[in-house]
């Protein structure tokens, strides 16, 4: 039990540091701090493993900083054409909201989403407005509908094809709207759109989550992730980089469930002639959560040596890691 608070401790701690001249709250400097440091050169899934980690390191301070980090992310998003970040942004975004309790936070949370989500559909950049679709839902109240059925008008044919799916995935009907089209025959079936949504725009219905598919795919997609620790494989090696075979390798996944009982499924094994050994995969149960993983390596006549492995938010928990044991001076 000390170790699964420990491991708590760990997770949600982080230090103050402010930059620029702005004066900021504490909490929100440092959530401007981790947003600059926030690297998404590519899809974080095909990264390497070391920037992966990396990656994930920082997400999950992110998420720890909770609203603080709300406008820190939405100007990021703004200002980065990158769709891989813009992605990884909306997931972050998608996954503090839903951690938050209906109140005023959450409120005030929604009124900044689709603040920005309004700007970036009035750009003239076809990703931005997109991207501002999107962004709209993830409001408390999804303004996902009306976003798309403007997009319907877009002059570029990838957003009219993204918001036709979400109208025919949440109405069951298109309308006879097709987007590649002339504009002359899409324009009559816009009308039809606009005028079905003045028919149906009271229906609670279309603002919920069970009629959201862009945020019932990003949560299934953060559920999938939750549901799975390891398999990690682990290469120990010496300072001068060669194989350590025979250390002990002890390691411990750690769960809680969210009323904060803990459980942990321990395991020793030890590394092959590689110095490798691959720590198991364990789907995590209903109702429990994944927090993380110490590990343990000893070997006699070399030093011990511990990892702290915390659970990834965007990407598998699955990685390969590289521990480095020395030997003790006789």
């Amino acid at each position: 039990m000390k170790r699964l608070i420990l491991l708590f401790v760990l997770f949600a701690a982080f230090s103050c540091a402010g930059t620029g001249t702005q004066v900021l709250e504490p909490a929100e400097s440092h959530a401007l701090s981790l947003v600059s440091e926030l690297s998404v050169p590519a899809d974080p899934a095909s990264l390497p493993d070391a920037e992966r980690i990396n990656l994930e390191g920082t997400a999950v301070k992110i998420l720890a900083a909770k609203t603080a980090a709300i406008a820190p992310l939405l100007a990021s998003l703004e200002d980065n054409p990158s769709g891989d970040k813009r992605m990884a942004i909306i997931r972050l975004l998608a996954m503090i909201v839903n951690r938050l309790p209906e109140g005023d936070a959450r409120a005030d949370t929604s009124a900044l989403i689709e603040k920005a989500g309004a700007r970036l559909m009035k750009s003239s950049v076809a990703a931005d407005r997109h991207a501002g679709a999107i962004l709209m839902a993830l409001a408390a109240k999804s303004q996902l509908m009306p976003a798309a059925i403007e997009l319907l008008d877009d002059d570029d044919l990838s957003n009219r094809t993204f918001a036709i799916r979400v109208l025919s995935e949440v109405a069951n009907i298109d309308l006879g709207y097709f987007p590649a089209a002339d504009a002359s025959a899409r324009k009559e079936a816009v009308k039809r759109w606009r005028y079905w949504w003045r028919q149906n725009e009271n229906r609670a219905f279309y603002y919920m989550p069970d009629s959201n598919p862009i945020l019932s795919a990003l949560t299934s997609e953060a559920a999938s992730i939750a549901r799975s620790a390891g398999p990690y494989q682990l290469e120990v090696v010496d300072p001068d980089g060669n194989a350590v075979p025979g250390a002990v390798v002890a390691y411990s996944y750690f769960f809680t469930t969210f009323d904060g009982k803990g459980d942990k499924l321990q395991e020793r094994t030890s590394t092959d002639e590689n110095g490798r050994v691959l720590m198991t995969g364990k789907v995590v149960a209903t109702g429990m959560q994944f927090v993380g993983a110490q590990v343990i390596i000893a070997k006699a006549g070399w030093r011990e040596s511990g990892l702290t492995l915390a659970p990834h938010v965007l990407t598998k928990n699955s990685y390969t890691i590289r521990a480095t044991i020395e030997r003790v001076e006789p």
